[in-house]
């Protein structure tokens, strides 16, 4: 509990300076990384592969924020965050299954990119900055095994197509209404993280 505690007051800090760098809006960039360093902690402490989730974490916020304000996700923060965070993989690997690890998470980012490429293919309002994202959420997924690979895949155009009808029911958004997808995205990864054994 006290580790969930201290993790959360470090994503605090760590989502002050995403607001800062982003300009996102206070206080909810802060709450949203406090508690998903939070919850990340409780779900996987004491594992060594916490330290891979918490940066995708903090890059997940910050990419969601963009992407909410101004529906783009850029590659400056995209492309960097690959050997990042297979570097940070490959360096717990040795202390939480070996290289299968490493395996899992290469072909989670290779799979969902080609997932996502293919529905970019049939949907022209996915962008491309979702597809090079969705690397990132499947590189997280695969390294955790091919059932929560899926439900975190499932999960983030689930959790876009009730937003999206709850926008439509409540008459606040159209059809024709374009939806940043990457907050989706990446809590649909959360969720398959979360709920994974």
């Amino acid at each position: 509990m006290v580790v969930c505690l201290i993790a959360a007051l470090l994503g605090c800090t760590v989502g002050t300076m995403i607001r800062r760098a982003v300009r996102g809006s206070w206080p909810l960039t802060e709450v949203c990384t406090a508690l998903i360093f939070g919850a990340l902690t409780w779900d996987l402490w004491p594992s060594a592969l916490l330290l891979p989730h918490l940066f995708a974490a903090s890059c997940g916020v910050a990419l969601s924020a963009i992407d909410w304000r101004l529906h783009r996700l850029p590659d400056s923060l995209i492309l960097p965050s690959y050997p990042v965070l297979l570097l940070l993989i490959a360096v717990a690997a040795p202390f939480a299954g070996g290289w299968v690890v490493v395996y899992g998470a290469a072909l989670g980012a290779v799979a969902a990119f080609a997932v996502y490429l293919t529905f970019k293919a049939f949907s022209p309002s996915l962008g491309g900055g979702d597809v090079k994202a969705s690397g990132l959420v499947g590189m997280l997924l695969g390294m955790l095994g091919p059932h929560t690979w899926l439900a975190g895949m499932a999960a983030g155009p689930c959790l876009a197509g009730v937003y999206a009808l709850c926008l439509l029911a409540t008459r606040r958004g159209r059809l024709s209404d374009p939806l940043p997808f990457g907050p989706f995205l990446f809590a649909g990864g959360l969720v398959g993280i979360l709920i994974s054994p």
